[in-house]
């Protein structure tokens, strides 16, 4: 992700699902799409990535403990995409435009 929102969020008792569904509900409503990656402190995950609401959320230690990095990670796009069939390519007469 090269782009994103930052969320601050430092409720303590909420469960980080909750922060998580809090940030991209924002994030959806200011710029119109739904986001699929989330990045926070380590500190912040159980050691393990996750996922919420069909959102990758992933830790980093370059991150600032209660931030939340919001946004929309094309690689991960990519890569929950099935491969595309190509379309079948006829080697006969090229079209005209004359019927």
């Amino acid at each position: 992700m090269q782009m994103g929102m930052l969320w601050f969020d430092n409720e303590k008792g909420r469960e980080l699902a909750e922060k998580v569904r809090a940030a991209c509900g924002y994030y959806e409503g200011k710029y119109g799409q739904k986001p699929n990656h989330c990045v926070v402190h380590t500190d912040m995950l159980d050691g393990e990535e996750m996922e919420t609401e069909g959102v990758r959320v992933s830790g980093s230690t370059q991150m600032q403990r209660n931030h939340l990095w919001v946004g929309w990670n094309e690689e991960l796009k990519q890569a929950e995409r099935p491969a595309k069939k190509r379309a079948a390519v006829g080697r006969g007469r090229r079209p005209t435009g004359r019927s």
